[in-house]
C-alpha cells in the first residue's frame, strides 16, 4: 500500500512538472479557496504559469513559499500568448514613459530585497526609490510580497512599499518643510534614489540637496564623495564623444595593466600571460557574449577572463580582478585594488559616462568598446570590458 501512495505521488508530481505553460492574456483573479470567493491577488496580462493542477472549475496554481491560489478556468488563460488589451485593475500602471508592460514604483529608499518572501529572510541587496517593479503578479494584502529580478535573482519586496512614481519637485518641497534630522535624512535620500532613475539634470539637482543636508548634519566625509560625484555628472562626456579616451588609448595610456605591461592593442601573448597570471582554469564559447569574434573563446583564469584567438593565441583581456599586481591605467595614474572610489572619481573625471548606485559601477567608452569599474567596500575590485552596441 505504502509503494502505492508513493508512486501516486511521484507521477502527480511528474505529471505537474511536464505540464505545458499556461499563458495570462488578461488580467485574472487569483481566489485562497476552492469556492472561488475569498481574493487573493490578480495575475496580469503576459505573466506565466508553470506548475499548476487543473479542474473542470478552476486552476490551482503553485508559487514559491506561499500557499496555492485558484483561478477560474476561461479563455484568459491558455497554452499561447494571445494579449486581449484588457487593462490591469487598479492600482497596477500598463504603461507610461518609463515601461511598458504591468508595473509600479518603489517608493521609499534603500528598499530591502529578501531571498524569500518573509522580514526575516537574507538581505540580496536594496532597490532605490523610484525603481520601475515589474508585475506577473499582484496580492490583494498589502501586507504580501511581491518576486521581481533582482541582478538575476529571483527577490522579494513588500507590496506596500511599491506603488506610483514618486514625484521628485513633490519630495524636494516636503525635505524643505522638514526640520527633524531624521525625516531630512529621509527625504534627502529618497530625492537622490529616485534622481538615480531619472536625468542628469535631475541627478545634479539632487545632488545639490542631498550635500546640503550632509553639510548641515555635518556627514563632511559623505559631503566630500557627493561633490565628487556631482563634479563626475556635469563633466560627463556628451553621447559619442569619445576623441579623449581614445586618444589616451593610443598613447598606451588607458588600458589593462599586469605586471607593469599594459594590454597591447592585438592582446598578450600566451607566454607572458603564463608566467604572470598562470594557467588557464577552463574555456569556453558564449554565443550570448558580442565581445567574442570569430575563432574566438573565453578562458578563465585566477584572477582574469581572456578572450583567446584561437589561430594566434593572442589573450585580450575581457576582465581583470584587482588583486596580486593587476591595475588599470588611466593618464598618468595606475588604478589598483587600493583605488578608492574618491580617487576614481578624481581620476576619471571628464572620462565616466555613466554610473550604477546599486552595482557600485562606473563606466568610461571608447570608439566600439565599454570599460566596467566595480567598486566594494569603496575599493576598486574588477574591471570589465564589452563592445559597445
Amino acid at each position: 500500500m505504502k509503494r502505492y501512495i508513493l508512486a501516486s505521488l511521484l507521477m502527480t508530481v511528474n505529471y505537474i512538472m511536464a505540464q505545458e505553460k499556461l499563458y495570462v492574456n488578461a488580467p485574472s483573479i487569483a481566489f485562497k479557496d476552492t469556492e472561488l470567493t475569498v481574493e487573493a491577488g490578480v495575475f496580469l496580462d503576459g505573466s506565466t504559469i508553470a506548475s499548476y493542477e487543473e479542474t473542470d472549475k478552476y486552476y490551482k496554481i503553485y508559487r514559491d513559499y506561499v500557499p496555492p491560489v485558484y483561478v477560474e478556468k476561461s479563455n484568459n488563460i491558455q497554452l499561447t500568448y494571445n494579449s486581449k488589451r484588457i487593462p490591469s485593475p487598479a492600482p497596477i500602471i500598463d504603461k507610461d514613459e518609463y515601461l511598458n508592460g504591468p508595473h509600479l514604483y518603489t517608493v521609499v529608499a534603500g528598499l530591502k530585497v529578501r531571498e524569500y518572501p518573509q522580514q526575516t529572510a537574507k538581505v540580496l541587496g536594496t532597490v532605490l526609490n523610484g525603481t520601475p517593479i515589474v508585475l506577473s503578479y499582484f496580492p490583494k494584502d498589502e501586507n504580501e510580497y511581491v518576486e521581481i529580478n533582482y541582478l538575476g535573482e529571483k527577490g522579494f519586496i513588500p507590496a506596500s512599499f511599491i506603488g506610483n512614481r514618486p514625484n521628485l519637485d513633490q519630495l524636494i518641497s516636503q525635505y524643505n518643510a522638514v526640520n527633524t534630522t531624521d525625516e531630512q535624512k529621509k527625504y534627502a535620500e529618497r530625492i537622490l534614489e529616485l534622481a538615480w532613475n531619472s536625468s542628469t539634470k535631475d541627478i545634479i539637482k539632487a545632488l545639490e540637496i542631498f550635500i546640503e543636508y550632509a553639510e548641515t548634519n555635518e556627514l563632511t566625509s559623505l559631503a566630500n564623495q557627493s561633490k565628487l560625484l556631482l563634479e563626475m555628472h556635469k563633466a560627463i562626456p556628451k553621447k559619442g564623444e569619445t576623441k579623449i579616451v581614445e586618444k589616451l588609448y593610443k598613447n598606451k595610456d588607458f588600458g589593462f595593466v599586469i605586471q607593469g605591461a599594459i594590454e597591447p592593442q592585438e592582446g598578450f601573448d600566451k607566454e607572458f600571460v603564463h608566467a604572470t597570471i598562470g594557467y588557464s582554469l577552463d574555456s569556453f564559447d558564449d554565443l550570448e557574449d558580442y565581445t567574442l569574434g570569430d575563432y574566438e573563446s573565453l578562458s578563465n583564469f585566477n584572477s582574469a577572463v581572456f578572450i583567446v584567438n584561437d589561430y594566434n593565441e593572442k589573450h585580450k583581456v575581457r576582465e581583470l580582478s584587482m588583486i596580486n599586481a593587476n591595475q588599470f591605467k588611466i593618464n598618468h595614474s595606475l588604478l589598483n585594488e587600493n583605488t578608492s572610489e574618491g580617487d576614481f572619481l578624481q581620476i576619471g573625471k571628464g572620462l565616466i559616462t555613466s554610473y550604477n548606485p546599486v552595482e557600485q559601477t562606473y563606466l568610461i567608452e571608447r570608439i566600439g568598446m565599454s570599460y566596467k569599474f566595480q567598486f566594494k567596500n569603496n575599493k576598486l575590485f574588477k574591471v570589465e570590458s564589452f563592445i559597445s552596441c
